[in-house]
């Protein structure tokens, strides 16, 4: 699921719960969610247990996480080429 989709199903006080959390600001992962800034490693590494592998990390940063990971991690269908 990508981070966007998985932002609207929150509330707004959900929204900041989840970003006090991850010890970000809910304007950063709104950011972050439309691809207008790129998560730092272990951040992307923290969004994707905190969600429970439902935004997985190569989501955030497919550069550092190819889509092979995904089926391993969280439970995605790997591309086919």
């Amino acid at each position: 699921m990508k981070l966007s989709d998985y932002l609207k199903r929150l509330s707004t006080a959900e929204r900041k719960r989840f970003a006090e959390a991850l010890g970000t600001s809910p304007v950063y992962l709104s950011q972050l969610a439309h691809h207008h800034r790129k998560a730092g490693p272990d951040l992307a590494l923290r969004i994707e247990r905190a969600t429970a592998r439902v935004v997985c990390r190569h989501e955030l940063r497919p550069d550092l996480h190819p889509p092979e990971e995904c089926p391993l991690l969280c439970g995605h269908l790997p591309v086919s080429r």
